[in-house]
């Protein structure tokens, strides 16, 4: 489903989404909201106005119901000779029962009624201070007495790589981009000028782009017809749930179109997006030193700031020596046994009975072994798809590792520290009170932040992500070990055996760590043949002689004497 177009502007180039994840298939509301503005320039360039999102109710709705769609000016025009049109042309929800999550979604179809083109016509979201929840800019949250909502309720921004394969295209995280951040303040700058908003409010400084559904291009030209996405994550069953959202937006126009590499994306792939797009520029995020390759400028995004205030939210953590939590595993120390990596691991998730019906027969005839992530409630609830207590002691008598994967598999960003300890220090104690051997964690739907690493670190060695490709060693986290998804959850195009292979051969050049994810219970992804792919990777990592080893075996070989 990678339809979304992939450029980022240079200068003042922005979009919120609010968030993505997997979900059912969509409802689409008729209700349609259009609002005529005028062209924007870079010099004044921007337009302002309030989009309103209504979340109808809770619990899976009924085909009838539909989010209801407001758009508003906020603000006084510019130039107004001549005008670019914005339209809510479709709106509706996902509902992913499994994470308890609704997505809310609108699609804007924007259409150039200037006589000139228009390069990187992009928005912005706003907040006022203290109203950003983790990167989602939400001017408004109201529950069902038009009380104020709690914040913790709504859930983490998107992240670059995740994406909605069931939303109609082209919605998804590829078009994620960042800004520089005299880019940013020069947006903020702008907006301040136009009273909406205030020294220390709230900013975003990536977004996504309005593009040409045709070509992916950000550049429309006069009568030219581009689209654009915005999509709000809330809770699905909550008595609590916000009901109403308010963004504040701002419509701009800028300079060289740009890509934005995602978390995890090989910088290869991440340019064939690029000159796919007509992109000029390719932004890396983090402390990498690569380079874009020929005929695209490499720009480089050390951080990206989510919101404002005396202790901004970054998208990743600010890049500080590795102290405390460590727990003997030193990820700059030398491997004093010589057997650093190549390593594998294959971690199945959720402890399903499918790790002993469809793993743990072809493991045993292969010769290896595995690490499996149990929910501890999932495990002691007599739900006959997920493994009893007993079944996950048979896997740990046959040689497999135990992971802690909380209680309930709850979005862990989302709770409260009482609730962040009994989902993490309480599902561990559970666990070992059924005989379970616990030393490591895998975050439930790979959410953490530092608030959630700082308990998961009181009694884990390890903690594992979702995704993000092969473990450079030496280390340089041991509480956001990044994986890759093998049968279930795979990218679209990854699913391949040669993609897996791909993977291993990667590790291998470069003496990696590579952690294979599974979900072996999805029987609708993980099919026959992902099993059959799944053994002959095995094969595979065999026939280079590189070891198969559990987390806490690759720990064990990567600490410190």
């Amino acid at each position: 489903m990678n339809l979304f177009p992939h450029s980022f502007s240079r200068t003042a180039c922005l979009l919120l989404p609010l968030a993505l994840g997997a979900c059912s298939a969509p409802r689409t509301p008729t209700n349609q909201t259009s609002l005529e503005l005028p062209a924007v320039t870079p010099a004044d360039g921007l337009a302002a106005y309030t989009l309103t999102l209504t979340n109808p109710g809770r619990g899976a709705l009924s085909a009838q119901s539909t989010p209801s769609v407001a758009l508003q000016s906020a603000g006084p025009s510019v130039g107004a000779q001549s005008a670019v049109r914005l339209r809510s042309s479709a709106a509706g929800f996902h509902d992913d029962i499994a994470a308890n999550r609704r997505y809310l979604w609108t699609t804007f179809e924007v259409v150039n009624e200037t006589r000139a083109a228009l390069d990187n016509l992009t928005l912005v979201a706003y907040a006022r201070a203290g109203q950003s929840i983790g990167g989602t800019a939400l001017t408004a949250l109201t529950g069902t007495q038009g009380e104020p909502a709690a914040r913790e309720l709504v859930a983490r921004n998107i992240r670059p790589g995740d994406f909605l394969p069931s939303l109609p295209a082209p919605v998804n995280s590829f078009g994620f981009a960042g800004l520089r951040p005299e880019e940013a303040q020069g947006l903020e700058r702008a907006a301040q000028r136009r009273g909406l908003l205030e020294p220390g409010d709230d900013v975003l400084e990536y977004g996504f782009s309005v593009s040409t559904p045709a070509t992916g291009s950000q550049t429309l030209r006069p009568g030219a017809r581009g689209t654009v996405t915005v999509v709000l994550k809330l809770p699905l069953i909550d008595a609590r749930a916000p009901e109403q959202f308010s963004l504040s937006l701002l419509l701009a126009t800028a300079g060289t179109e740009r890509v934005t590499r995602l978390i995890g994306e090989p910088t290869a792939q991440a340019a064939e997006r690029a000159r796919a797009s007509g992109a000029q520029e390719l932004a890396l995020i983090g402390p990498d030193r690569d380079l874009a390759p020929r005929k695209l400028r490499t720009v480089r995004l050390s951080n990206i700031r989510l919101s404002g205030g005396a202790t901004p939210i970054h998208l990743l953590d600010p890049l500080e020596p590795l102290t405390g939590c460590l727990q003997n595993l030193s990820p700059q120390a030398a491997n004093p046994q010589g057997t650093a990596g190549p390593l594998v691991t294959f971690l199945s998730d959720d402890g399903t009975a499918a790790d002993l019906e469809r793993l743990l027969p072809l493991f045993q005839e292969k010769g290896a072994v595995m690490t499996a992530a149990v929910a501890s409630q999932n495990m002691m609830s007599g739900d006959a798809y997920f493994a009893s207590a007993e079944q996950i002691r048979a896997l740990q008598r046959a040689g497999w590792e135990i992971a802690n994967h909380s209680r309930t598999h709850a979005d862990l960003t989302t709770l409260t520290d009482t609730e962040l300890d009994a989902e993490i220090e309480g599902a561990r104690r559970e666990l070992e009170a059924q005989g379970l051997k616990v030393t490591n964690f895998v975050y439930p739907y790979g959410q953490q932040d530092q608030r959630v690493r700082k308990i998961v670190c009181k009694s884990h060695r390890t903690a594992f992500v979702d995704r993000g490709g092969v473990n450079p060693l030496p280390m340089n986290t041991n509480y956001r070990i990044t994986r890759v998804a093998l049968g279930s959850w795979t990218d679209a195009g990854q699913n391949t055996l040669e993609a897996y292979k791909t993977a291993v051969d990667a590790a291998q050049a470069k003496g990696g760590w590579l952690v294979f994810m599974l979900h072996p219970g999805n029987h609708e992804q993980h099919d026959a043949t992902q099993q059959a792919y799944l053994a002959q990777t095995i094969d595979y990592i065999k026939g280079r002689n590189i070891p198969i080893v559990t987390a806490a075996e690759a720990v064990r070989r990567l600490s410190s004497p």
